[in-house]
């Protein structure tokens, strides 16, 4: 498999003993500054709404801004894992990378959300330091 440019391929833990080629691998990215702006940007909406402090003061207008935490979890991840091989969940085998396995991975295997966290985590921690350094 040829992974996406820019990413980083992990591979989970445990599988030392497992032949190279049936490893689980996954291409993680990290998701850049533009890349999160426009994901919270997408599912943030702003509303107005009026508040008095007291019934005899005039209703004063307020802007707040709601969002959809759930939507910009699956979009940020939907972006960050660009593909993967040897995937399996329960009787599953070879699952797709696609956005409904990524999510459903996610959300149900404490262990895929966990390296995936972890994996992406350090490559914007590496990033980061990259960029402190002048890189």
């Amino acid at each position: 498999m040829d992974f996406v440019d820019k990413t980083t391929v992990f591979v989970f833990p445990g599988q030392e003993d497992t032949p190279e080629d049936e490893r689980a691998k996954v291409a993680i990215r990290p998701c850049n500054f533009s890349k999160v702006q426009e994901i919270i940007k997408r599912h943030t909406i702003k509303k107005v709404e009026f508040h008095k402090d007291r019934k005899r003061d005039p209703l004063q207008r307020f802007e707040v801004e709601e969002s959809n935490d759930d939507a910009m979890f699956e979009d940020s991840w939907d972006y960050s894992i660009t593909e993967w091989e040897n995937v399996h969940y329960g009787e599953e085998k070879n699952l797709a990378c696609t956005r409904e396995n990524k999510l459903m991975l996610l959300r149900k295997s404490v262990f895929f959300l966990t390296c995936a966290t972890n994996w992406r985590d350090a490559m914007e921690a590496e990033y980061e330091e990259s960029r402190a350094e002048g890189n």
